[in-house]
């Protein structure tokens, strides 16, 4: 059984800062597409480890800055658009927020449609005593059930990546 101190990833804090600075030296310099050119090919540091120097407020700044530098290819379009368009919404919160907001606001409002088709429906229904049937409602059920279904899959996806982001 294994005693002792837990391993530990990050370094000193002004030894992080001093990484910090020469990622952000090397993105100026070499231009990479993806930050792993520097931290997997140039210093050997494997995604986890990668993963929690980026949380440690000394290196952050630095991570924060090299993934402006290496954005700048992925937004003058030098870079595929889809790819590109993937690439922000990965790094970069807001933009993520903001694709996230708008399907929100389009489920929504698709949600709202249906309702209000529903209700009409029923009025309309109800005005010329006809019942609706078996299948409709049961197909109106299962449209609702997959738009809640999306919807809770979008509000974990945001709970997960809150999380991540604290």
């Amino acid at each position: 059984m294994a005693g002792g101190r837990p391993r530990t990833v990050s370094l000193p804090p002004l030894e992080m800062i001093e990484l910090g600075k020469e990622m952000v030296e090397w993105v100026k310099t070499h231009k990479p597409l993806h930050l792993s050119h520097w931290y997997l090919r140039e210093k050997m540091i494997v995604y986890d480890d990668w993963e929690c120097l980026c949380r440690c407020p000394e290196f952050l700044p630095y991570y924060e800055t090299a993934l402006s530098y290496v954005s700048e290819k992925y937004i003058d379009g030098t870079i595929a658009p889809a790819i590109a368009n993937r690439f922000m919404r990965n790094y970069f919160k807001n933009v993520k927020r903001e694709e996230d907001d708008e399907l929100q606001t389009k489920l929504d409002k698709e949600l709202d449609q249906k309702k209000k088709l529903i209700e009409h429906q029923a009025k309309v229904n109800a005005d010329q005593t006809i019942s609706v049937s078996k299948d409709i409602i049961n197909q109106f059920e299962a449209t609702m059930s997959q738009l809640s279904s999306l919807q809770r899959s979008i509000d974990d996806n945001n709970n997960i990546n809150a999380a991540k982001s604290e």
